[in-house]
Parts: C-alpha cells; sequence; structure tokens
C-alpha cells in the first residue's frame, strides 16, 4: 500500500496526510485523537470512546490467520492442553483473548488452568521449538520462520472461532471522526483498497523497494500476506454485527 501510494500509482483525495506506522503508533494516534482515520485495536477503540465519543466504526478490519502452533513430534491438541504452556504475544492481545475464550466455551478448559508466558511474537517460533513452551500463538507475518523450524499448526485459531460462533473474530476496526465527510471517508477508504490490490500485483517490485528504503527482507512476510487473498476491506454484515460486541466484552 505504501509503495502504491509512495509511487504515484494510486492517488489520495487531495489534502490528506497519511502515514503508515506500526500498531503501537496507532493505537496512540486514536486514543489521543490526533488521527482522523485510523485501524486501532478493538481495545485501542474502546479506550479511545470511553473519553472521546466523536469515533465511530466504519469497517471491520480483514481477517488474516492467527495460529496456535507447536512442535513437529508433539502430539498435544487442544482438548489435551490443560496444565500446558503458551506462549503470547502479550495479556491483552486479542488472539489470546480470542484463544482463551475458545478453551473455556468449546473445551471446558478456563485460563487458571494453563500457564500463560509472554514473548515478543517474532520469538515465539523459537521459544516453541526450544521447548520453552508446549505451543505458541503465530500471527501469519511469524509463520514461514515457524515452518522453517519444523513447527506445525496445533489449529487456525480464527477457525476455531468460527465453529463457536459462526464467523471469524474482528481484531481490529477501521474507524473515523464523526465530523468527516462520508464521501471523503469512503474515497479515502477506495483508494487505500486500490492502492493494497496494485501491490499485490507488483509483489517483486514491492519487496525491492522496502529493502532499499528500511533495508529489511519482506519476502515471506510479504508473499504469505498476498498468498491469503483477502479483500482489504471487509463490509459489515449480520454475523459480524453479531460477533464485534462479543469481541468488546472479551
Amino acid at each position: 500500500m505504501e509503495w502504491a501510494i509512495e509511487n504515484n500509482y494510486v492517488r489520495l483525495p487531495d489534502n490528506i496526510d497519511i502515514k503508515f506506522a506500526d500498531k503501537n503508533v496507532v493505537n496512540d494516534a486514536v486514543i489521543s485523537g490526533s488521527a482522523d482515520i485510523a485501524t486501532p485495536s478493538i481495545e485501542s477503540f474502546l479506550l479511545a470512546w470511553n473519553t472521546n465519543k466523536d469515533w465511530e466504526i466504519v469497517y471491520p478490519s480483514p481477517s488474516t490467520p492467527n495460529y496456535l502452533i507447536m512442535r513437529g513430534n508433539s502430539n498435544i491438541t487442544l482438548e489435551n492442553l490443560k496444565g500446558k504452556t503458551i506462549a503470547v504475544g502479550g495479556l491483552k492481545q486479542t488472539t489470546k483473548l480470542v484463544l482463551l475464550d475458545i478453551l473455556e466455551k468449546g473445551y471446558n478448559i478456563t485460563s487458571s488452568e494453563i500457564t500463560l508466558i509472554v514473548k515478543p511474537l517474532s520469538e515465539i517460533p523459537f521459544i516453541v521449538e526450544r521447548k520453552e513452551a508446549d505451543a505458541g500463538i503465530s500471527t501469519w507475518t511469524e509463520f514461514p520462520t515457524a515452518e522453517k523450524l519444523g513447527l506445525k499448526i496445533l489449529c487456525r485459531i480464527d477457525e476455531e472461532y468460527a465453529k463457536l460462533y459462526g464467523d471469524y473474530p474482528i481484531n481490529g476496526v477501521i474507524v473515523a471522526k464523526k465530523t468527516l465527510d462520508k464521501k471523503i471517508v469512503k474515497q479515502i477508504m477506495d483508494s487505500l483498497e486500490n492502492a493494497q490490490l496494485v501491490a499485490y500485483n507488483n509483489s517483486d517490485k514491492v519487496i525491492e523497494w522496502y529493502y532499499k528504503k528500511y533495508e529489511v527482507n519482506i519476502s515471506l512476510e510479504f508473499n504469505s500476506a498476498k498468498n491469503l487473498r483477502f479483500v482489504p476491506w471487509v463490509h459489515w454484515d449480520e454475523k459480524k454485527m453479531i460477533i464485534l460486541p462479543k469481541m468488546f466484552n472479551l
């Protein structure tokens, strides 16, 4: 997306200043009110909403796979996770909350019956491989590393959630200030969606450009994202309107 906009393959509406930042910066911008449109986590949106009711949810963020991974020679299952150790990216991480809900509602395993250790997501595959945890949460970004280490999928967390509630969890939302013109909001979101699709169709150029700009090789992560083939902006339907309050409750 950033590549397509910076190289003028896609133009945003006039007088729009866009910033690409990591999730923590985005969350802070929503909580502080310094952004007009943003993609925060559910938790950060609720924190912002508690202090400022000027926000409204425009779209649910696109659903991407989240995995519970384990060693290649492990035979553990969701049914026998009781007493096991699971590595997670954070105690307030949405995927961790979703996993605990799945274990309690689907397998009668409470949070007190497992041990959670908090580690950076990028380190979790190595922690599982070294047997410091029986299983760990992996997003699609870390999954190529997990495969290289010979780890395997215990379950896809989002699919397990869908078995319980009929649709995938909503891990984040796209929000806008209520004062913004709705037509402008739609123009911005359509432009960003187009930029995402243009980038997908020029993956080799994007990977090369990103390496030159940031000196980081994103080939594995980018190709994993491309292979998901998800629609960048997911529109509301009846199922998602039911899922969103459940995510708020978590």
